[in-house]
C-alpha cells in the first residue's frame, strides 16, 4: 500500500512506511524525530526489566532486584516490574515486604491481574484463606485467560473441602484452555 506523498517535490518517490519529508523539506532525521525524552526512558527502563526477569529466571535474585531498581527510578509506574519485584521478595521469603509491595501496585493500578494473583499466592501460604480467594478471583475477573489463578484457587477449594466449587471452576478452565495435568490433577483430586 503506498503512502500518500508529501506535497514537498523533494520526495515524489518514496518507499512505503518512510517518513521522508514528514518532518520538513530538510528534515535529515526522519522517524527519530518521534523520540522524546519519556519514551526514551520508558524504553531503557522496559530493557532493564527485562534483564531483570533474564537475572530471576536464573535465581540471581540479587541482581534481578537491582535492575529492577533501576527500572522503576526511570519509569515508575512500570506495573511488571512491581510485581516481579513482589515475587523476588515473596521467592526471599519476605512475605511482608512481597505483600506490601502488590497491594501498592494494586493501589495504583487496580486493574493488573498478576499482582492480584500472586497476592493470593501470598495470603493463600500465610493461610488467610479468605483474603486468597478474594485475590484469586479478582485476577480472574480481570483476566479469564490467566490460566495458573484457576489451579491455584481450585486447590485452595479443595483444601477447605468444596470440591464442588473447585470442579465448577475446573469445568470453567477446561473450556477455555487446552487440557493439561495440572488441570486433570486437580479435578481428580475433586473427585476423591
Amino acid at each position: 500500500m503506498e503512502q500518500p506523498q508529501p506535497s514537498n517535490p523533494r520526495w515524489k518517490h518514496r518507499p512505503p512506511g518512510s517518513t521522508w519529508g514528514d518532518f520538513g523539506p530538510d528534515d535529515q532525521r526522519g522517524r527519530l524525530n518521534l523520540l522524546t525524552p519519556e519514551k526514551v526512558r520508558q524504553g531503557a527502563a522496559e530493557v532493564l526489566v527485562a534483564c531483570a526477569a533474564t537475572f530471576a529466571g536464573e535465581r540471581q535474585n540479587q541482581f534481578a532486584l537491582a535492575y529492577l531498581r533501576l527500572s522503576l527510578r526511570l519509569d515508575p509506574a512500570r506495573d511488571e516490574a512491581w510485581v516481579l519485584v513482589g515475587d523476588l521478595l515473596n521467592q526471599s521469603d519476605d512475605h511482608q515486604g512481597a505483600t506490601e509491595q502488590l497491594e501498592s501496585v494494586v493501589r495504583e493500578n487496580p486493574t493488573n491481574p498478576q499482582a492480584n494473583y500472586f497476592l493470593g499466592v501470598l495470603a493463600y501460604e500465610d493461610k488467610k484463606l479468605d483474603k486468597a480467594a478474594e485475590y484469586f478471583e479478582k485476577a480472574i475477573q480481570l483476566d479469564s485467560e490467566f490460566e495458573p489463578t484457576y489451579y491455584e484457587l481450585s486447590g485452595m477449594l479443595i483444601s477447605q473441602d468444596k470440591p464442588r466449587d473447585a470442579l465448577a471452576l475446573l469445568a470453567k478452565a477446561h473450556e477455555r484452555f487446552k487440557e493439561n495435568f495440572v488441570m486433570e490433577f486437580y479435578t481428580a483430586l475433586a473427585h476423591s
